[in-house]
């Protein structure tokens, strides 16, 4: 749902997932920092205002992997995805 809020400035996100889900914006809040935090999205925060929600190169193959549907990935789908910062093994 975050990689369709692109360009959205981090409150918008929240209202709009909070609405669609019908789940408490507090709910949205704490899953939108902890993917923030994993550096899956970069988003705006207290001291830098304004920054549109986006998706890192990380997030955005994970998101490519469930907007397929897969119930569970094939052990031959399993990659590794390697960020300066992070590496995740899917």
């Amino acid at each position: 749902m975050v990689n369709q809020c692109e360009g959205l400035l981090y409150y918008q996100v929240v209202k709009e997932i909070s609405k669609k889900h019908e789940m408490p914006e507090s709910t949205v809040r704490w899953n939108v920092n902890k993917l923030r935090d994993a550096k899956l999205i970069v988003t705006g925060n207290i001291k830098q205002k304004g920054v549109p929600v986006e998706l890192t190169p990380c997030g955005r193959m994970i998101a490519s992997l469930f907007s397929n549907h897969n119930p569970r990935l094939k052990e031959t789908e399993i990659k590794t995805v390697t960020d300066p910062n992070v590496t995740i093994e899917l």
